[in-house]
């Protein structure tokens, strides 16, 4: 059971300024380190970072706070399963097939405050209400700050499927969005930006790379073996310590 402590809500807005440098030391962003999507060689950490710094730069011109930007950047792509989408789908195969309840927005939150809390940072109330938020993608948010992580984060999801294809594509492709986003930012709003980008990723006729049945077999095998000593909690500390089934 995570221990939360209790802010005075002045204290809890000082609190969210300083959770992105804190952010930096967590197991969660650390394990992204080695970790990447289904056929793509760059490494996640590397997809955040660059979101991060992108989200830091548009808070900044909008005259957001570029602190919470970033952390939530940060936040909303690191919390994702380790193995991106395929990843993301075996685990909720697997939820379904052992009848485990899957509550992706709630998963996440606890992954997050699970990190932090290993890392020896405080969880504090409110926290997890504003990762629920953060990770509710299908809605708009009153915070610009979560709106511009959720915007970035649809950007980087398209590039990632444009480094499937060659590293040309891939910087073609990131000034073409880049410039999406700043050409119509000011006229449409973040929001609109984002539902731009959802437009464009589905119009793309470029399909990922789907995991063979074996692979999907070396994944479960690799959340049966974590069930045997995570109990109820296999799923988060799996999509945390999960090592490469390859």
């Amino acid at each position: 059971m995570i221990r939360r402590i209790k802010f005075t809500a002045e204290a809890f807005e000082k609190y969210l300024d300083g959770l992105n440098e804190k952010f930096d030391t967590t197991i969660i962003w650390n394990t992204l380190q080695n970790k990447s999507e289904y056929g793509i060689d760059r490494c996640e950490k590397g997809y955040q970072k660059v979101a991060s710094v992108k989200a830091t730069i548009m808070a900044n011109k909008l005259g957001l706070n570029l602190e919470r930007a970033s952390f939530y950047t940060k936040c909303l792509g690191a919390a994702f399963p380790a193995y991106g989408k395929e990843g993301k789908k075996c685990v909720v195969e697997y939820a379904k097939s052992y009848n485990l309840p899957y509550d992706e927005k709630e998963i996440m939150a606890s992954v997050i405050e699970e990190s932090f809390a290993q890392s020896g940072k405080f969880v504090v109330v409110g926290l997890r209400e504003v990762l629920l938020e953060l990770f509710d993608i299908s809605k708009d948010s009153d915070i610009k700050e979560i709106e511009l992580a959720k915007l970035y984060h649809e950007q980087m999801e398209i590039l990632k499927i444009f480094d499937k294809i060659s590293k040309d594509e891939y910087d073609r492709n990131e000034k073409l969005l880049d410039e999406l986003i700043d050409t119509n930012i000011n006229e449409i709003g973040i929001s609109g930006c984002k539902k731009k980008l959802q437009e464009y990723k589905n119009s793309l006729q470029v399909k990922a790379n789907e995991m063979t049945v074996e692979e999907k077999l070396k994944y479960f095998d690799a959340i049966d073996l974590y069930k045997e000593y995570s109990g109820d909690e296999c799923l988060i500390n799996f999509i945390i310590f999960a090592e490469n089934p390859e």
